[in-house]
Parts: structure tokens; sequence; C-alpha cells
């Protein structure tokens, strides 16, 4: 079984900026607590993640948040640092008709937990 910690070492080793964002509980909120949570599963567990912005972080760093929060999210940060840019597609405001009026080149895809997809692109440099 592939584990969240394994996924985001294999993530790391592709070149990719990861970071641990909260999950959902089984009681379906957030593992922030927030009752009034506006991002449930979605928003960074560190309390800053500025500096990853630009420098992605280490082994040591990744293998001690997941080992800390087994079941954190994965969150890539994109844009230079990652090499990636991601158009996110989200069906509730539109996204599914917007993104047909776009040319864009075949390239791999996600589906999201909202039901939308997240559309990857090399990074332009």
């Amino acid at each position: 079984m592939v584990t969240n910690l394994d996924a985001a070492l294999s993530y790391l080793a592709r070149g990719w900026c990861v970071i641990p964002v909260h999950s959902i509980r089984s009681d379906r909120h957030c593992t922030c607590s927030k009752t009034a949570c506006t991002a449930p599963g979605k928003h960074s567990r560190l309390l800053s993640w500025k500096e990853f912005q630009s420098e992605p972080p280490s082994i040591a760093q990744v293998t001690e948040w997941w080992t800390k929060w087994p079941q954190a999210n994965i969150a890539i940060v994109t844009g230079h640092v990652s090499g990636l840019v991601v158009i996110d597609v989200d069906h509730r405001h539109g996204g599914d008709i917007s993104v047909k009026t776009l040319s864009l080149a075949e390239t791999v895809t996600a589906l999201t937990g909202g039901g939308g997809e997240h559309y990857y692109f090399a990074h332009p440099g």
C-alpha cells in the first residue's frame, strides 16, 4: 500500500515542491477543527509555507511532516519552483464550459475532490 509519505516523496523526487495540507476526518470536517473552515482539507498545515514558493523542502522535512501527520493531504506548490502550471476546472462555477473555449494541448489530468479536473502543464520558465 502506498502511503501519503510515499507519494509525497515520489512527487519530491520528480522535482515537485510538496507541502502538507489538512485532510478530512471521518465526520467530514477538516482536521484543522475550525467549525467554520472555508477550505476543508485544502489548506496548509504549516504556519507559513512562503519559503517553499521558491525552494522545495528536503527529504528529511517531508519525512518529518508526514510522520507527524500521516493522513495529511499533499499540495504541490505550482509555478517555477515545481516547473508546473495547473489549470483548475471547477464545474460548479462553469469551468467545464470555460475550458471548452481553450485550445489546450493534450496533457496529464487529475480528478479533484470537488468533481472537477486539474490540467497539468510544464511551466514556461
